[in-house]
């Protein structure tokens, strides 16, 4: 087979590539079954030795998948497209490598650190985050997370909250104590209160 990609591989490679390491790890797995095989999203994380938290990710990617005719629908799961199967270890070769050039080789100019933290008790960012096969069971406490960030920042550091009072602003005014940053923090459209 030549090297040069198809343009249906280089469509396949374009949708899956923000999932380039579990796409190429689902695709893999499945490159070495029966070209005729009927995989669920569950079996496929089990062959690609994935964890469970991985299953939300895993069933956008076979939904993605089946939006460009890699594979299609077939009870109790998807089977791949036509001639598809014969693919699958070439595009998995080829998703691994977009997921080492983004991991290793490319280097952005700039780096951003984000840093999502949730109230105390269970709230609905928690709901749909564990909808999405996120699990939050062990998270850094706000203050820490926050603190580590403004000492490792170079230039700026940026806050964006929904809310602001006076314990949130003493909480701030602590935390820009750190000299030569740039501040930057931001009220929703809201307005601070």
């Amino acid at each position: 087979m030549s090297s040069k990609l198809t343009a249906f591989e280089q469509l396949v490679l374009g949708a899956l590539a923000r999932h380039a390491g579990l796409a190429a790890a689902l695709f893999d797995a499945w490159a070495q079954l029966p070209p005729t095989s009927v995989q669920t999203v569950r079996s496929l994380v089990d062959l690609a030795q994935l964890g469970v938290t991985e299953e939300g990710a895993a069933a956008q990617v076979l939904r993605i998948a089946g939006e460009i005719g890699l594979v299609e629908p077939a009870q109790p799961g998807y089977k791949p497209k036509g001639n598809c199967h014969g693919r699958f270890g070439r595009l998995a070769f080829a998703l691994n490598c977009i997921e080492h050039y983004a991991a290793t080789v490319h280097c952005d100019q700039t780096e951003v650190q984000v840093v999502l933290t949730k109230p105390p008790r269970p709230s609905i960012l928690e709901q749909r985050l564990a909808a999405l096969g996120w699990r939050t069971a062990d998270l850094e406490p706000t203050e820490h997370a926050f603190h580590g960030i403004v000492q490792a920042a170079q230039k700026r550091v940026v806050v964006m909250t929904p809310f602001f009072d006076q314990k949130g602003a003493n909480w701030l005014r602590e935390l820009f104590s750190v000299s030569g940053l740039l501040r930057a923090p931001l009220a929703a459209a809201g307005g601070i209160r």
